[in-house]
């Protein structure tokens, strides 16, 4: 639909779909009615089992383990986040919901099993899978039905509003770009 029109390639195209009926799926398995997203509720779907905030260079790592994942999230400050419950407002920054969503997003591209979940090794580009797991984290974070519905009776999109829908979702403005959307 939205994210698929971007990419001309097959392979684009393939992993694109992919993204975008998971989200369509997603809005009938999680509470997506308001903002903003209870992303370790969706980390639970995708078998996201542990959360832990570390000093590391990258911003966010995917580990697959046996039954499931672990994700690990750069922070200045380690320590293990209880995701069994609902996302507490402020728990995480922005930046650390955005690296979520994103690792999220990576899930996807695995091929699942009751042992430790494998890469499609169909993929082979790195860089574009990178794009895709960020529009995807973008759709997770704010999907297009809210978008369309905290924009529609404004006249334009101005920095105030843009402001208003990211703080409402959590996120920073940089998250909330056209790109995700098209």
């Amino acid at each position: 639909m939205m994210m698929s029109s971007y990419f001309s390639s097959a392979m684009h195209q393939r992993l694109a779909s992919r993204a975008e009926n998971w989200v369509d799926f997603l809005r009938r398995e999680v509470d997506l009615s308001s903002p903003p997203a209870d992303l370790f509720s969706i980390a639970r779907l995708r078998r996201i089992g542990f959360l832990g905030l570390r000093l590391m260079v990258p911003r966010g790592m995917l580990l697959p383990v046996a039954g499931g994942y672990e994700v690990y999230i750069r922070s200045s400050a380690s320590r293990d986040i209880d995701i069994s419950c609902n996302e507490k407002e402020g728990e995480l920054t922005p930046r650390q919901r955005f690296t979520l969503a994103h690792e999220i997003a990576h899930t996807l591209y695995f091929h699942s099993s009751n042992t430790v979940p494998v890469p499609d090794p169909s993929i082979s580009n790195e860089l574009l899978l990178e794009d895709i797991c960020n529009r995807t984290a973008g759709q997770i974070l704010i999907p297009t039905h809210l978008l369309k519905r905290e924009i529609s009776g404004h006249s334009s999109i101005d920095p105030t509003l843009v402001l208003s829908i990211a703080r409402a979702c959590f996120i920073n403005r940089f998250g909330l770009t056209i790109d995700t959307y098209l």
